[in-house]
């Protein structure tokens, strides 16, 4: 073998026919051939390590080959073809080769020639010309079969297996390979571990994940221990695929950017394509829909730009999968029809199966019951022909969901079920299994069979929720794992089982709103770091431009892209985080030890079924339900009002007569549709706990009018609660003796931040003062992380109103995200004096905020926003609140005494109303 260092010595000292003559004279006694072989092994072990010299190598090689007779000539074109097809340069590749066969065959070097056909074969797959590539194909494994060369002719069936696998052909693939492996395994070595992979890739579409697991394992063994990195770490990007299909998805996450990242530093640019496509269907599957938009949009680019035709109809896939989710009908059919183009193009009956499947999900969304089960059935047949089992057994769920709909529910359901009951279903499937027949059971008004498949479903759905982390995809994975839990509820409510049904859904709000208890330390700052603050800066010179008066057109735009390569930097970059167990269950025994020791304390939980509104009131003698009579849509048209009026009342101390008289209106009208159906059983009790979530968190209770004109502030002593499980650590408080940080940012419309911070420290002189330049991301996440007293941070916010995942707090560095908010904070108390810090966006269970995601990374009481809030206004109130919080100790009495303060400034409800306290039970 020809290194990189000899092949630039030979390459120095040999210029001329004579000094080659010369030099093979001397160390290859004459022999070409025995040369030739000697550089390609060196190519090809740089290819297995490190495709950034392979480029080098065959650039420092190339003048030998001006030097050498015409007959080997096509040696060297087929050596840069080699490169161009491992560099993901298809096309480059196909045409080198034809050429260097074109030239095999003129000098009548057949056996050259049809051992050349393995990399023609391997270009014409990517390129998606697979009737070509089986032709040449077969036309090698002739010639190898007469000459008796199986080792060639077994290598020849591994690329004829890769053709039909990339064909999704799998029974056909499985006899290619394993005609192969009993060839290959008389050699041993490497290609034994690379058919292996191939097999463990078709056992994974055949749904046999533990062969398939078994064999990747191997083959990343043999691999890492012959040094074949990236191979390696194609293995590892199977593995994290298999933890994507059995609901590992933290391991899946990571797993993907790990290996992405590996891709990208060896120059396997292929690999790093396919990384990122796989990356679109994992976030399509935890309903990022919005995120696997964005990058399937820059994957279908990076794909077209290498001619790489399957995997850029993969990708048009699954943008139209996510389009369909959010609704965006028109744009998923487009990109639905150019997959459709691309797969009909090369015969590809699994995806052609796939685009038929998401169509069919248009049709049964669009209520076209007998399109859906026809669409249902051709996709089924196209998976059949696959030999694809698990797509086999979605399109049979999706039928079932279709048929449990229809007219023929009675007469069709039973089969279905049998049938899908015996496929061997994974985690997903079973869960979309039994929500639909508890769906289909309700409307039959068959309330025990409802009870037992939802309890079925939940438990698939709590398993698939543990599989990840305690961060923000897991919350917003849970958005729709809430309806697991609602369902079951509606099903007890059914049956007249009140206490159960309530114990169901306070385990809901406990196991998807869980505070981390991991220990986390930061990674080692790296190139990773580096990247995620240079897009830092990039977003706060992007915010001064459009403070500055700049192209806001152009800047939002361009912000958006930059958030979304922000948040996958920092989700990497938790790869690395050593982190410790995640709460892993909260039992029924837990909710029922709550609700037996209420004592004097009343519990109100407000609850939703389609657009039926119920409240839950449990006390000492019990659990009531009763249902409201204000529709889910009335009491939504009513809160978005209230809003709208109270965000309107921020701009003046007292509004118009018009407004007033409105927004007056909407809290009483909100009062008499929620509160007073309630009022006669919850006001006897000298405590009552709101247990409120989703869009029942955003209610302003404390502002809520009665007939007289009351607030509900001044006629009951209540608290706010995301998580049941606050009322085992009743009275919160801070640590007087903890460390705490003062942290804020000023600027031309929030002069009065740097009065409030000085009033604060005033009363707090150990606290850690971070103020201007010196407020940070960096500060406020160490002072998260080392505080044990409280952390204030005052500085302007906002809500992303689509997605709240980019809602922000503005400092000094740039925005702070939800999603950077990791760890566990110490704190007793966060405040976050700003606006907007607890209201969510539109979508994603209409719960997830700043408020949240601090609450959720280990807050124990939030001090959060509602709505915008008055600089001034702001000041006094907080100015007051830490006031008291140092006299009595209580965070819930100074948040008491500082809406009270306000309350003697102003009767603006839009002022005194606009804090809420999560977390702080009395």
């Amino acid at each position: 073998m020809i290194d990189f260092q000899q092949i630039k010595s030979i390459t120095g000292s040999v210029k001329s026919q004579a000094d080659l003559a010369a030099y093979l004279a001397k160390e290859y006694a004459g022999d070409v051939e025995a040369f030739m072989d000697a550089i390609d092994e060196g190519l090809n072990e740089l290819l297995k390590t490190d495709r950034a010299r392979a480029e080098e190598f065959v650039a420092v090689a190339q003048p030998l080959a001006d030097l050498l007779a015409p007959e080997w000539q096509p040696r060297f074109v087929s050596l840069r073809a080699r490169l161009a097809l491992n560099a993901g340069r298809a096309a480059e590749a196909r045409d080198l080769y034809l050429r260097a066969l074109g030239l095999f065959n003129k000098h009548r070097n057949f056996a050259s020639a049809a051992r050349l056909r393995k990399g023609l074969v391997e270009a014409y797959k990517l390129l998606g010309e697979t009737d070509a590539a089986i032709t040449e194909g077969k036309k090698a494994l002739a010639y190898f079969r007469r000459k008796g060369w199986q080792v060639d002719e077994a290598k020849m069936l591994t690329n004829l297996g890769n053709i039909y696998h990339h064909k999704d052909q799998n029974r056909q693939a499985l006899r290619y390979y394993e005609k192969a492996r009993e060839v290959f395994a008389r050699e041993g070595g490497l290609p034994v571990a690379i058919v292996e992979f191939n097999l463990a890739n078709i056992y994974t579409n055949l749904n046999d994940l533990q062969r398939a697991k078994k064999l990747y394992a191997s083959s990343l063994a043999f691999y890492e221990q012959s040094g074949f990195e990236i191979y390696a770490a194609q293995a590892r990007y199977s593995l994290a695929y298999l933890a994507f299909l059995e609901s590992h998805y933290a391991l899946a996450l990571e797993g993907f950017e790990n290996v992405y990242d590996t891709f990208v530093r060896l120059k396997d640019r292929v690999s790093a394509a396919t990384t990122l496509l796989d990356l679109v269907e994992l976030e399509v599957h935890l309903h990022l829909f919005g995120s696997a938009v964005h990058l399937g949009l820059h994957v279908i680019e990076e794909l077209r730009a290498m001619n790489l035709s399957y995997e850029e109809g993969k990708a048009n896939y699954f943008v139209a999968a996510a389009m369909i989710e959010l609704q965006e009908k028109r744009e998923a059919r487009k990109y639905l029809k150019r997959a459709r183009s691309i797969f009909e193009a090369s015969g590809n009956n699994l995806w052609l199966g796939m685009v038929l499947l998401a169509s069919a999900r248009l049709s049964l969304q669009e209520k076209r019951i007998p399109a859906a089960l026809d669409l249902t059935r051709e996709a089924e047949a196209f998976f059949a022909r696959s030999g694809d089992k698990r797509r086999m057994n979605d399109a049979r769920l999706l039928r079932l969901e279709t048929i449990a709909r229809s007219e023929e529910a009675s007469r069709l359901l039973s089969g279905a079920v049998k049938q899908l009951r015996a496929a061997g279903l994974v985690k997903y499937q079973q869960y979309q299994l039994a929500t639909t027949l508890g769906d289909y059971y309700m409307r039959r008004k068959k309330h025990g069979d409802a009870v037992r498949e939802y309890r079925a479903a939940l438990k698939n759905a709590e398993e698939m929720l543990y599989g990840l982390n305690q961060d923000e995809i897991r919350v917003l994975f849970a958005s729709d794992v809430t309806e697991s839990y609602n369902r079951l509820a509606q099903a007890y409510l059914a049956e007249k089982k009140d206490r159960s049904a309530l114990i169901e859904v306070l385990r809901g709000m406990a196991v998807l709103n869980l505070q981390s208890t991991r220990i986390s330390a930061n990674a080692p700052r790296g190139s990773l770091h580096k990247q995620i603050d240079s897009l830092r800066s990039q977003i706060a010179m992007l915010h001064r431009l459009k403070e500055g008066g700049g192209s806001r057109e152009v800047a939002a735009s361009r912000y958006r892209d930059l958030e979304q390569k922000l948040w996958r930097l920092q989700r990497s970059a938790r790869g690395h985080i050593t982190r410790g167990d995640d709460p892993t269950n909260v039992t029924v025994s837990d909710i029922e030890e709550i609700l037996d020791k209420l004592g004097d304390r009343t519990l109100v939980h407000y609850h939703r079924v389609g657009d039926q509104i119920g409240a839950f009131v449990a006390d000492s003698s019990g659990v009531r339900y009763s249902r409201l009579q204000i529709s889910f849509s009335e009491f939504q048209t009513a809160l978005r009002k209230t809003y709208f009026l109270l965000e309107q009342g921020i701009t003046r101390r007292s509004g118009s007569a018009a407004a007033t008289k409105a927004l007056t209106h909407y809290r009483r009208l909100l009062y008499d549709q929620i509160v007073a159906p309630l009022f006669a059983e919850i006001s006897t009790a000298p405590e009552t706990i709101l247990a409120v979530d989703r869009e029942f968190l955003q209610v302003p209770f404390a502002t809520l009018l009665d007939e007289a004109g009351v607030v509900l502030q001044d006629k009951l002593e209540f608290s706010v609660i995301v998580n049941p499980l606050d009322i085992k650590r009743s009275g919160a408080s801070w640590n007087p003796r903890g460390t705490s940080a003062i942290i804020g940012v000023d600027s031309e419309s929030l002069p009065l931040v740097r009065n409030e911070c000085q009033a604060i420290r005033s009363n707090y002189r150990d606290a850690e003062y971070f103020m201007g330049e010196a407020a940070t991301t960096t500060s406020v996440g160490e002072a998260l992380r080392k505080c044990s007293g409280f952390v204030h941070i005052a500085a302007h916010a906002s809500r992303a109103s689509e997605n709240p995942l980019f809602s922000r707090i503005l400092l000094a560095d740039g925005p702070l995200f939800p999603f950077e908010v990791n760890g566990t904070i110490r704190a007793g108390l966060v405040t976050l004096s700003g606006c907007q810090t607890a209201a969510p966006g539109l979508y994603y269970g209409n719960s997830f905020s700043l408020a949240k995601a601090f609450y959720q990374a280990g807050g124990r009481a939030v001090l959060a926003s509602q709505w915008s809030v008055a600089d001034d206004v702001t000041m006094e109130f907080m100015t007051e609140f830490y006031k008291v919080l140092g006299a009595t100790k209580s965070i819930r009495k100074a948040f008491l005494r500082a809406v009270s303060k306000i309350r003697m400034l102003t009767d603006n409800p839009a002022h005194w109303g606009a804090f809420v306290l999560l977390g702080g039970v009395t």
